[in-house]
């Protein structure tokens, strides 16, 4: 659910659509992929054990994660960067 508030947040901002298009990716991907591998591990892995089914999905836990937090840290800098206004990020990021 924060996946699709944040991709709406990054909706109204004005970066420019390919830095928009980067970060929903990001975010929806890490977003919806965690959970899944949580379901995955605890649905089709309950007679492998408990450890044996965390070693299997651990990289692809750590990963959903990983998109997820960057991309959430690299929308919230920019808005933040947006608020200060230095004019060489807003040519590059934002658009007029």
């Amino acid at each position: 659910m924060e996946a699709i508030t944040l991709m709406l947040l990054l909706g109204h901002t004005s970066l420019k659509p390919l830095f928009k298009r980067i970060l929903s990716v990001m975010t929806g991907a890490g977003g919806f992929t965690h959970p899944l591998c949580w379901f995955y591990a605890g649905v089709w892995m309950v007679n492998k054990g408990k450890e044996s089914a965390k070693a299997e999905i651990h990289h692809l836990a750590i990963s959903s994660v990983s998109l997820y937090l960057i991309g959430v840290s690299a929308l919230f800098a920019l808005i933040v960067l947006h608020y200060f206004k230095p004019l060489k990020a807003m040519d590059y990021f934002f658009e007029e």
